[in-house]
C-alpha cells in the first residue's frame, strides 16, 4: 500500500485520490502534432485537474507588402528643426519641436498631412495558426527532485483520473493562471512533452520557436507576488513603452 504524502493528489475535501500515472500516448506526427493542456476551472485551493490533448499545429505565413517613404526621403517632408530616426523593428520614431516649442518625441509625422502607410513599417507580418488556440507559458524550471514535486490530475472524461508529478513552481502557476469559471488551454513545454521520451523532447524543443510564435499569447511566470513587485512590474511596463533603440544609436 502506499503511503498518501504531501505530493498526492487530492480532492476537494483533502481525500487522497486513488490513481495510476499518466501515462503519455505517442504524438502520430511529431512533424506536425503537439500536446496541449487544458486547465479545467477552479478556485485557487481546488486540486488543479488537466486534460491533455493531441492537435496538429499548421502555420501560414501572412505577409502583406507595403509603400514606404526612405528615411532620406522622409526627411524632406519635415517641418524645420525636426528630424526622423529608425528604430532596430523598423519603425520611425520622429523628433522635434512642437506648436508650444517643447520638444517632442512621436510615432506620429509631425506634419498630418503625411499619411502614416506612406511611413509604416515596411510590411504588415504576421502567423495565422490555423488548427489551434493556445497561449503558451515561459517560466523558471528550477531545480525539481521528488521532494519538489505535486501531483496533479489529469482526465478525459471527467469520470476517471492519473495522476502526474509536476513542479512545485509549475504547480504554483497554475494555480494563479486558471480561471474560476471557464477552461484555459496552453502549451507549457513539462507536460505537453513527454520529458520521458528523449527523441521526443528532441524534436519537440526543436519546435519551440514555431510554437511560441502561434501563441495567441504568451506568459511569463515570475512567480508569486513580492514586496513592491507591482512597482518593479510597472518600472518595466514604462520601460517597454517610453525607451525606442535607433539605428543611428
Amino acid at each position: 500500500m502506499e503511503a498518501a504524502g504531501s505530493n498526492d493528489a487530492r480532492n476537494d475535501a483533502g481525500n487522497v485520490i486513488t490513481a495510476a500515472p499518466y501515462v503519455y500516448s505517442k504524438l502520430e506526427d511529431p512533424q506536425r502534432d503537439i500536446r496541449l493542456v487544458t486547465i479545467l476551472p477552479g478556485e485557487l485551493s481546488n486540486p488543479i485537474t488537466l486534460q491533455i490533448l493531441h492537435t496538429t499545429l499548421e502555420i501560414h505565413s501572412v505577409t502583406q507588402q507595403t509603400k514606404r517613404m526612405s528615411k532620406r526621403q522622409l526627411e524632406k517632408t519635415l517641418p524645420p528643426g525636426w528630424m526622423v530616426s529608425e528604430t532596430l523593428e523598423g519603425k520611425y520614431i520622429f523628433n522635434g519641436p512642437d506648436e508650444a516649442g517643447a520638444w517632442s518625441t512621436t510615432w506620429d509625422h509631425p506634419d498630418p498631412r503625411i499619411g502614416r502607410t506612406t511611413y509604416g513599417p515596411r510590411s504588415l507580418e504576421g502567423t495565422m495558426n490555423t488548427s489551434a488556440e493556445f497561449q503558451a507559458l515561459s517560466y523558471v524550471w528550477g531545480y525539481t527532485p521528488a521532494e519538489n514535486q505535486e501531483m496533479v490530475l489529469v482526465t478525459q472524461d471527467s469520470s476517471s483520473f492519473s495522476r502526474l508529478a509536476v513542479g512545485r513552481n509549475l504547480v504554483l502557476a497554475l494555480r494563479n493562471l486558471r480561471f474560476k469559471e471557464q477552461a484555459r488551454t496552453m502549451w507549457i513545454d513539462a507536460i505537453c512533452i513527454d520529458q520521458s521520451n528523449m527523441q521526443e523532447r528532441g524534436e519537440q524543443i526543436a519546435r519551440m520557436t514555431e510554437i511560441y510564435s502561434a501563441a495567441s499569447r504568451v506568459i511569463t511566470w515570475l512567480g508569486p507576488e513580492g514586496e513592491n513587485s507591482d512597482l518593479a512590474l510597472r518600472a518595466i511596463e514604462w520601460l517597454g513603452l517610453n525607451v525606442q533603440y535607433t539605428r543611428e544609436g
